[in-house]
């Protein structure tokens, strides 16, 4: 219990640091009372671990040998400052750890890994570590500083606009503002308008396709940067448009490696089964489901896909109000077609879409490196490998997702089935009997009708004599 007590005084004390409303021991002693030797006891370790960085943030103070510039932005547990290396001059990208919290031993050894597994990695599309340990109490990684804006901000922007032509809007963020410039100066001021509305749409619709070809090749380059990760045994497990930056020089690197592991590793200090990492939104069925064995990495490449969706469409293909919904739909719903909400979208790359968010990842690219060759295909309109799923196709995949719902209903069928078999044979019995009922009256009715005409012809001027049959006929 006394644990319980300290870890929960902890964890207040970092939340408030992190908040920025540090309190006095004497406050913290208020809210937890007779508990003076555990107050102070927390008030030490907290400062003492660093959590307390936030006066750092002033420009010129130090962490390290890095001099503060700015704060750049802050999650749960860490903050990134733009630095400088006072040793080699240069800018970098500083990492702080703070508000530990009751995990802070979990959290600090994700931060270790997470410096670990970046240092690992070499390429223009990855953002690099130059640097991780402790100044003083305080863990920090030193990064490549990116300059530029995330995928998520680029289409938060685009979102809040509100059009309802998403390509027209990506236009505007994905599009050199030169081309557009030169475009519009195309158009005659002297043309007549109907002359204006034909150039108009023409336009739009070059604008369109040229603004997917723009986020495509973005997100080429960030598959083939993610596969150079897999390749070294690295799985992200936290692909997002925010974990995307994209540079002056529209370059896509990939940031936060926070929830990386090896891919030959289990990390179970770490990961237990049916934890689940990763942003909801951009989760695969696998990793919804807390599948620790299963998630691989076709896993990072249906969230890039996820992420692909929502930039060309300004929407995710599953949305919910609750993370319960939203799961669900993951697990079971089939994605949209992403045509439906922007039609620029070319026939191909809907394809492309709907195999790389497939629900049983062995239906997926097996490679980002293959995701990336059928972005490229369809950027060089270049016949696709992919080929779309037919009706029967999907229903067999949607029997696979939901076995038990598939055996009922098809018992459901098949009860349906047999009660119209035997409904038809009892009708066609009945439609025999009456057939056979018919001819029965029909030959009654012409038999009636002969004798009838027989004693008709008889002459009346025999007069009782006999008269033979055959005489009669």
């Amino acid at each position: 219990m006394k644990d319980e007590r300290l870890e929960r005084l902890r964890f207040q004390i970092s939340e408030d640091l992190a908040a920025g409303t540090q309190k006095s021991v004497a406050e913290y002693a208020a809210l937890f009372p007779n508990q003076d030797l555990l107050v102070s006891r927390a008030y030490v370790e907290a400062h003492t671990l660093g959590l307390n960085i936030l006066d750092a943030s002033d420009e010129g103070e130090f962490i390290g040998p890095y001099r503060l510039e700015k704060e750049l932005g802050r999650g749960g547990q860490g903050v990134v400052y733009l630095a400088e290396d006072t040793r080699l001059h240069r800018r970098v990208a500083l990492k702080v750890l703070q508000g530990l919290g009751p995990d802070a031993k979990t959290h600090l050894q994700r931060f270790r890994r997470e410096a670990e597994v970046a240092s690992k990695l070499d390429h223009p599309g990855i953002c690099g570590v130059y640097e991780a340990g402790m100044a003083g109490e305080i863990p920090f990684i030193a990064m490549r500083f990116v300059e530029g804006e995330t995928l998520a901000a680029i289409t938060d922007r685009a979102k809040q606009a509100g059009s309802s032509a998403p390509s027209e809007l990506l236009s505007t963020f994905f599009l050199d503002a030169r081309d557009d410039e030169t475009t519009d100066a195309s158009v005659s001021a002297e043309a007549s308008d109907e002359s204006r509305d034909q150039k108009s749409s023409t336009r739009a619709t070059s604008v369109n396709r040229k603004a997917v070809n723009e986020v495509l090749s973005i997100y080429e380059k960030a598959a083939r940067a993610l596969h150079v990760a897999h390749e070294a045994g690295i799985i992200h497990r936290d692909i997002k448009p925010g974990n995307i930056m994209i540079t002056r020089d529209r370059e896509p690197v990939l940031l936060d490696f926070g929830l990386a592991r090896e891919e030959t590793s289990d990390l179970a200090s770490l990961t237990m089964t049916g934890d689940v990492f990763g942003t909801p939104a951009y989760m695969s069925p696998e990793q919804v489901r807390g599948e620790r064995g299963s998630i691989d990495r076709r896993s990072d490449t249906y969230s890039l896909g996820v992420s692909l969706f929502e930039s060309l469409t300004l929407r995710r293909p599953f949305e919910s109000a609750t993370r319960q919904g939203l799961y669900q739909q993951i697990l079971s719903s089939e994605a949209p077609g992403a045509r439906q909400f922007n039609s620029a979208i070319p026939r191909d790359l809907e394809v492309v879409l709907e195999t790389v968010l497939a629900k049983n990842k062995d239906h997926r690219y097996q490679t980002a490196a293959a995701f990336a060759d059928e972005l490229g295909h369809v950027l060089r309109m270049e016949p696709i490998v992919s080929r779309p799923s037919g009706p029967l196709v999907k229903t067999l995949r949607w029997a696979q997702r939901n076995p038990a719902l598939a055996v009922a209903l098809s018992a459901l069928v098949l009860c349906i089935s047999v009660g119209l078999i035997v409904a038809l044979i009892s009708l066609a019995r009945t439609r025999r009997a009456l057939a056979g009922e018919r001819h029965a009256r029909t030959e009654a009715e012409e038999v009636t009708n002969f004798f009838e005409r027989v004693l008709q012809s008889v002459d009346p001027g025999i007069k009782g004599a006999d008269v033979s049959v055959l005489e009669v006929l």
